[in-house]
């Protein structure tokens, strides 16, 4: 029986050393909330269905991005790759959008562009800011049955 202590003991002692030479990085999930800029150079170029889908955006690092917020069923209904740099979100093309080009998001100024107008001198598309994720948007549903 002492034997069998000593072992789990031991055991024990080498695991925690072996836990805290590693490091476990926690990526916090962070949700933005995006406005049309009305001086944008394309206002027709983009619905404004496209741009209700970005209306909420959750950030997920280190590659998935969420969009199409539905404040009835609180989820989220879209969803995509992104790439992240130290400067900007970079989200995949996706054909939801009605875009063929990547979406980015500056993280030093929250500005969105979608398509070629980012780094050009284009005013942005939208002006993201970010939320807690109790300030997304909740429509309590009457039901009747």
């Amino acid at each position: 029986m002492k034997k069998l202590l000593g072992i789990v003991v031991l055991g024990l002692l080498l695991s925690a050393s072996l836990v805290k030479g590693a490091t476990i990085e926690y990526v916090e999930e962070t949700y933005i909330k995006c406005t049309p800029n009305e001086n944008r150079s394309n206002k027709s170029y983009f619905s404004t269905d496209t741009i209700k889908k970005l209306n909420y955006i959750k950030l997920s690092p280190p590659t998935r991005v969420f969009f199409s917020w539905s404040d009835t069923d609180q989820k989220f209904f879209g969803k995509s790759s992104m790439v992240v740099y130290e400067t900007t979100y970079d989200i995949a093309e996706k054909p939801i959008f009605g875009i063929k080009k990547t979406i980015n998001i500056s993280r030093e100024t929250g500005f969105l562009w979608m398509g070629s107008g980012y780094g050009k001198g284009d005013p942005e598309d939208m002006i993201c800011e970010k939320i807690n994720e109790s300030d997304l948007p909740f429509k309590k549903v009457k039901k009747l049955f």
